[in-house]
């Protein structure tokens, strides 16, 4: 702001004493050269601004290719960190969109029942694939019992490795609407 009110006051200033110098100047053939003279005078004062931001320009212009060319060899350093965060970061809002998915089309077919989804991705260059699935269901209406110890022995095997027909039933469902094969489906109660 301050080079523009400069540039205006030159301009002001020059015309003025301009409008002086012709006005002392006699009539004759040498008022015909001052006036071009004083016209070129003119047009410097009009056109130095142009000439100081050119050079300013210029300065920036090789400080800007400088640090675009620093950037440059920066990036194509930190390339593979940049790409492998990215691909994290993907990859897990692909997994959390999926469970969220899973789960909304499972309580729409089964809305009795309660669900919890965990998957495991794989990645290969720019494609995901489900490689597995666990599926913890729960009866909204039955409370879960509490494993008992018999003679000092408990039985963690007891209801996790059997397949209820609904857990087939559930397979099948989730093994057709995402594609995969029913083995890689787990379904825990």
């Amino acid at each position: 702001m301050d080079m523009l009110k400069t540039w205006i006051i030159n301009i002001c200033s020059t015309v003025l004493f301009i409008t002086a110098v012709e006005l002392i100047l006699p009539n004759n053939t040498i008022k015909k050269y001052a006036k071009f003279v004083l016209g070129l005078i003119l047009m410097t004062v009009v056109i130095n601004p142009i000439f100081k931001i050119a050079d300013k320009n210029k300065e920036n212009l090789t400080w800007n290719i400088e640090k675009s060319e620093k950037y440059l060899v920066d990036f194509e350093k930190n390339k593979k960190e940049y790409t492998s965060k990215n691909m994290d970061s993907t990859m897990e809002n692909f997994k959390k969109n999926l469970q969220d998915k899973i789960i909304e089309n499972l309580l729409t077919k089964y809305p009795e029942d309660k669900f919890e989804v965990g998957v495991l991705l794989e990645s290969n260059e720019e494609k995901f694939s489900i490689k597995g699935l666990e599926v913890k269901a729960y009866d909204k209406n039955v409370n879960k019992v509490k494993k008992v110890e018999l003679n000092g022995v408990k039985d963690d095997n007891a209801k996790s490795s059997l397949d209820t027909a609904k857990d087939k039933e559930i397979k099948t469902y989730l093994s057709s609407i995402l594609n995969i094969e029913e083995k890689s489906i787990k379904i825990i109660r």
